[in-house]
């Protein structure tokens, strides 16, 4: 996804889940998933080889891309 449609996407999302409506987002981006933690409601599933390998909290997922954000500044 562009960055520029990161926000927009996710301003969408959060009115459709305010409205009530369930909603799957698929990604690989760690950008994407910071600005949809700031939603701050869900649950990030991570897959691996097409399996449910565990479930997150939004909360558990936004604190460890903030660990990874800070891992990363190191290098």
């Amino acid at each position: 996804m562009h960055p520029g449609l990161i926000n927009v996407v996710r301003d969408v999302v959060e009115k459709a889940l305010n409205r009530g409506a369930k909603v799957a987002v698929a990604t690989q981006s760690i950008e994407v998933l910071d600005k949809f933690s700031e939603i701050g409601k869900g649950r990030v599933i991570r897959m691996k080889r097409c399996k449910i390998h565990d479930i997150l909290s939004m909360e558990e997922a936004k604190r460890r891309i903030d660990e990874l954000y800070e891992d990363l500044r190191f290098y």
